[in-house]
């Protein structure tokens, strides 16, 4: 009987050595599965963070030219503002000399009526 018994335990623990061996390789496994994970992960951040770099330099890009646009447009404006003004001067030299031509016309015409 204690052999009998003894050989009951001898098949317990074989089956309870291979439920082991079988837990430890499916650790391995999810271990090595994981391990792939992390690595498949830190490249999906690593292109992000790329990405994001990227958009970060077009928007400064953007910026930059969005301000030299308004720089040009202010410069722009202080120019046609400026010739606005001479014209407006001309205009009322013009006008002035016209009024003194005119003048002079009717004077000339009263002189000679």
């Amino acid at each position: 009987k204690l052999q009998k018994d003894m050989d009951e335990v001898l098949i317990v623990k074989e089956s309870k050595q291979q439920e082991i061996e079988t837990l430890q390789n499916r650790v391995a496994q999810i271990t090595a599965d994981n391990a792939k994970e992390v690595d498949n992960l830190q490249k999906e951040l690593k292109t992000a963070k790329a990405k994001s770099d990227e958009i970060s330099a077009v928007k400064e890009s953007m910026q930059q030219k969005n301000q030299a646009l308004r720089s040009e447009m202010a410069e722009i404006t202080t120019a046609k503002d400026a010739d606005i003004e001479n014209l407006q001067k001309e205009l009322k030299s013009v006008g002035s000399s016209l009024v003194v031509a005119t003048n002079m016309g009717d004077m000339m015409t009263e002189e000679n009526i």
